[in-house]
């Protein structure tokens, strides 16, 4: 298999598990609710339906790697940025305490690495006489 094939089905496989996890955190949450607004319940499912979503697109993409290597990018720069941007607003200005969300950034800065060398390793080209071994 080609490197490029492969750096790019592990970084499909691997957001597409963490965002999962993440839709199942949502679900169960508004499952669970710790106060009794109803429209909590509405936005937490309305979540956890685009996150279930967005794993089902990354799911796809690996099936044709190096065509859908810009679901990458969409993944990167949008969605990854935007969450970890309401980590910092939410670490700032509510009462959150930093190691307790610590071990979430690290793991949102290593898919984001891992994105950006996925899609960055696809988008190398090789000559026709290169091996794809190499």
């Amino acid at each position: 298999m080609d490197r490029r094939v492969f750096w790019l089905r592990a970084s499909y496989w691997t957001g597409a598990i963490a965002v999962l996890v993440a839709a199942l955190q949502v679900v169960i949450l508004g499952l669970f609710p710790f106060e009794e607004n109803g429209d909590s319940h509405t936005s937490l499912y309305a979540l956890g339906s685009f996150l279930l979503g967005w794993s089902l697109l990354l799911t796809w993409s690996g099936r044709k790697p190096e065509e859908r290597k810009g679901v990458l990018l969409l993944t990167l720069c949008p969605v990854l940025t935007s969450g970890m941007a309401a980590e910092i607003y939410a670490l700032v200005f509510t009462a959150l305490f930093f190691t307790a969300r610590l071990v979430l950034w690290i793991f949102q800065w290593g898919l984001s690495l891992l994105f950006a060398f996925s899609y960055l390793q696809a988008r190398r080209t090789y000559p026709k006489w290169w091996s794809q071994r190499a």
